[in-house]
C-alpha cells in the first residue's frame, strides 16, 4: 500500500512472502496471498499499467518452499479427534430427552450426528434438502454449501446467508454408512418436510446456521465434561476422516 505499483521488485514480493510465514498464517492463506498477487499484476499486464509480471518469476519457487512449510506442519500438527469414548458420550447426549416433556433436549443433537457419520462440512450440511437424499439406495448428493458474508445492503444484520457451491466446486454423492441413515430417519421423523424443504431446520422451521450449531454442540461438549481442546464443528470432519484411515 506504501509503493507504486511499478516501484515494486522481485526481492519486495519475496520479503512480503516472507513476513506473511512468520505471522502464523496458514501455509494456504500464504498460498492465496500469492495468487491474489500473481492475478493482480496479470491484471495491471493485461490493462497496460505494466509491462512484465514480477511474480511470475519467482512464484514457482515460493510455492514449492510453501509446499515444504505446508509439509513439515502436516508432520507436527497434533490432529485433535474425538476418541471412541468421548464419541460414544457425545452420541449418548445428543439423544438426551427433557425430563418435563420428554422432547429431545438438544434442537441440533441429530445434526450434529450426522456430521460425526458423514464428514461433511457444516456448510454442506446446513444447505442439504430432502431431495438430496436418496433413501431407497442410503445416498446423499452433496452439491452446495452456505456461508455467512458481510451484509453490503445495510440494514440490521452485519453478516447473511448465502448460497454457493462446495468448496472445491464439485458435487459428490456418498454412500452413507447404517449411523447416518438411521440419523435421517429420526430427524425426518422429528423435523419432517417435502422434497424441497431444508433437512436442518429449528422446530419454529427456520433453517440451522453453522453460528446456532457451534452453539449447540458446545453446549453439548460442556455437559459431557470434554476436554477443552475439543472444540468446533471440525473435529467431527476430522474423526471421521480418522476412523476411515
Amino acid at each position: 500500500g506504501h509503493m507504486q505499483v511499478q516501484a515494486v521488485t522481485l526481492a519486495d514480493i519475496e520479503n512480503h512472502i516472507g513476513t506473511l510465514t512468520k505471522e502464523n498464517l496458514s501455509t494456504s492463506s500464504v498460498k492465496k496471498a500469492l495468487d491474489v498477487l500473481n492475478a493482480a499484476y496479470e491484471w495491471a499486464v493485461v490493462r497496460g499499467d505494466l509491462e512484465a509480471n514480477p511474480v511470475v518469476q519467482i512464484k514457482r519457487t515460493l510455492a514449492r518452499r510453501l509446499s515444504k512449510l505446508e509439509t513439515r506442519e502436516a508432520t507436527e500438527a497434533d490432529v485433535i479427534v474425538l476418541s471412541r469414548e468421548e464419541e460414544e458420550m457425545f452420541l449418548e447426549e445428543t439423544l438426551r430427552r427433557n425430563v418435563n416433556n420428554g422432547e429431545l433436549k438438544y434442537s441440533g443433537g441429530l445434526y450434529g450426528r450426522l456430521l460425526l457419520h458423514t464428514g461433511m462440512r457444516i456448510g454442506e450440511l446446513i444447505s442439504l434438502e430432502w431431495k438430496d437424499y436418496d433413501e431407497a439406495n442410503g445416498l446423499l448428493t452433496i452439491c452446495k454449501s452456505t456461508s455467512m458474508t458481510r451484509n453490503r445492503e445495510g440494514g440490521d444484520k452485519k453478516y447473511v446467508a448465502m448460497l454457493g457451491t462446495t468448496k472445491n466446486q464439485k458435487a459428490r454423492v456418498i454412500q452413507l454408512y447404517p449411523e447416518a441413515v438411521e440419523d435421517l430417519r429420526m430427524i425426518r421423523r422429528y423435523r419432517p418436510g417435502g422434497p424441497g424443504d431444508i433437512i436442518c431446520r429449528t422446530k419454529y422451521g427456520k433453517p440451522y446456521t453453522a453460528t446456532m450449531m457451534e452453539h449447540c454442540m458446545d453446549t453439548i461438549y460442556r455437559k459431557t465434561d470434554f476436554d477443552n481442546a475439543v472444540s468446533g464443528l471440525h473435529i467431527f470432519r476430522r474423526t471421521f476422516a480418522t476412523r476411515l484411515y
